[in-house]
């Protein structure tokens, strides 16, 4: 994580829910994670993004998730569109500029 999104969400007055490392392996564990520490802002790749497309009945439960942030590589539309399918208040930043494509 960058120091930005790391020190913003303290500055503001909100809490960083740290996952085991269990819970980063099991994509259906950190789904959980992101549950029930009502979890409003994660910053994911799209290659986990399509690990945690695996388990819809998981996302649908994301009630609190506000903002996805995808970063580090191309964020391709079908996987988007299938998040948002199941998690239409979500809304999805492509962190992936220019200095790494």
């Amino acid at each position: 994580l960058s120091v930005p999104c790391t020190i913003a969400p303290l500055i503001a007055g909100g809490t960083i829910a740290i996952c085991s490392e269990e819970e980063k392996i099991n994509p259906q564990m950190y789904l959980e994670h992101i549950q029930r520490f009502k979890v409003t802002h994660t910053e994911l790749t799209p290659g986990y993004l399509e690990l945690l497309l695996s388990y819809p009945e998981k996302i649908r439960q994301l009630d609190n998730l506000k903002y996805l942030m995808l970063g580090a590589d191309v964020v391709h539309t079908n996987e988007v569109e299938a998040w948002l399918n199941l998690s239409p208040k979500t809304q999805i930043v492509n962190e992936y500029g220019p200095t790494e494509a």
